[in-house]
């Protein structure tokens, strides 16, 4: 699922690229690469003023990078320091410019509400 999303983005317009790159960090990957996914959608976020998008995966990937084991390549101090910035600066901001369907509940949900053939968020199962 999370190279459907990747590859999916490529020849997007810039608010699904954002929304497929918070759907790929939804996915349950070894916690190194979840952190690299978060990572790159709070990136994302940030340089294209999605702020309130960007403070909501960097306040996760906090939360991850916190958790993790000290000894952990993935946790090193400068990517949690500029994880912090980012957020902190996201929180200045705290707006969107393009509305994208991502909430920070779904990063704790995972891939199971999201739907695999459109790539999309699923709000309600019938």
């Amino acid at each position: 699922m999370a190279m459907k999303c990747e590859l999916a983005k490529k020849d997007q317009e810039i608010s699904r690229q954002i929304e497929l790159a918070c759907y790929m960090s939804m996915c349950d990957l070894q916690p190194a690469h979840r952190s690299l996914t978060l990572r790159a959608a709070m990136s994302l976020s940030y340089k294209n003023k999605n702020y309130l998008t960007g403070s909501q995966v960097a306040q996760y990937l906090i939360k991850l990078l916190e958790q993790a084991p000290k000894d952990a390549v993935y946790t090193k101090s400068v990517v949690l320091e500029n994880v912090k910035k980012i957020f902190n600066n996201s929180q200045l901001h705290s707006q969107n410019q393009y509305q994208i369907n991502f909430q920070l509940s779904y990063l704790n949900e995972g891939i199971k509400n999201l739907c695999a053939d459109r790539l999309t968020y699923i709000n309600d199962f019938v």
